[in-house]
């Protein structure tokens, strides 16, 4: 048998080598700064797991104290049938692993899917989130045309799957189109995750205003993509008018039943966001975390620090 040294190198050289083409999205969303932050914090990631398996994310943003606008495919199928859920949580102000508001749950919805053309949820959450965070003022306009006409310039915020459990922002946009006389033909850009995340005036003034929810988009991340409105080519069952009619009123101590009265204003449509209360003290959900942690709380309890080595050295000599 010949030793290793007998054993040479060979040389294989590719004749026809594959040129793989980089993917990369190009858009104009940008992290948010500071999540944490109004108005930012009213902006909140959503997690739902099914009772058969899997799950997804989404984005919303509270309207009232209690009240989380966010897209109908969210919480519902093709069929305009809500999704089997076992578990919901909504996340305001998440930065990655920090959750500096808590976790809610939710207590009740209304919502509908009807493809693209319909396509919203208010939900009630059973803890007052903007107790914390503050919540957002809104607008809706009829009819819904005027969007294309009117000059304003929107931000959208929510949490894309490319970039898991942070906060992205496309600051500058327009509406471009209606889309089957409802929904808002935008320039913004959004991914995967961001359903459900507000389209908003005003975002970087002291009076941010929700217009929208994320619909749908054809594209990755890139324009165009579409946003369902407070008034639709109606004013009835909108999410505008269940916001004011029932959800805003739901709970006794939501600020929304105490500063939105009588707003209504020939064709237009606004509510009053508000501020945290600081007043009132609120407990809420804890997050309990992942089933496994790095450090156990009996392994914490025993890790030998300088002062417990001092402390038992002391111990000892006794």
């Amino acid at each position: 048998m010949g030793s290793n040294q007998d054993i040479q190198s060979t040389v294989l050289v590719n004749e026809t080598p594959t040129l793989f083409e980089e993917i990369r999205l190009l858009d104009d969303r940008i992290p948010v700064a500071r999540p944490d932050v109004f108005p930012s914090r009213c902006v909140g990631h959503i997690e739902i797991k099914l009772r058969g398996g899997g799950g997804y994310t989404a984005s919303g943003s509270l309207v009232s104290d209690y009240t989380v606008l966010t897209a109908g495919h969210v919480v519902k199928n093709a069929s305009n049938q809500f999704h089997d859920i076992q578990s919901f949580r909504f996340i305001p102000g998440r930065n990655r692993a920090a959750m500096p508001y808590g976790v809610y749950e939710y207590s009740e919805m209304r919502a509908v899917n009807a493809g693209h053309s319909r396509d919203w949820a208010l939900i009630s959450l059973t803890q007052a989130a903007g107790f914390r965070t503050g919540f957002l003022g809104t607008l809706a306009k009829f009819p819904v045309d005027r969007w294309t006409r009117e000059g304003d310039r929107f931000a959208h915020v929510g949490f894309p799957g490319d970039h898991r459990d942070e906060m992205w922002v496309d600051e500058d946009g327009a509406c471009t189109g209606i889309y089957e006389g409802r929904q808002l033909i935008t320039d913004i850009d959004a991914a995967h995750g961001q359903s459900g995340g507000p389209l908003a005036i005003q975002w970087f003034s002291g009076d941010p205003r929700v217009c929208g929810c994320l619909s749908w988009g054809p594209n990755a991340a890139e324009d165009p993509n579409y946003f369902t409105p407070g008034f639709e080519d109606v004013k009835t069952d909108v999410w505008m008018q269940w916001l004011c009619d029932h959800f805003g009123h739901l709970h006794s101590d939501d600020r929304f039943g105490k500063s939105n009265t009588a707003l209504f204003a020939a064709d237009d449509m606004g509510t009053v966001g508000m501020l945290p209360n600081y007043e009132l003290p609120h407990s809420f959900i804890e997050d309990t975390g992942p089933d496994v942690r790095r450090f156990s709380s009996r392994f914490t309890t025993d890790l030998l620090t300088p002062n417990r080595v001092r402390i038992n050295a002391a111990k000892a000599k006794r």
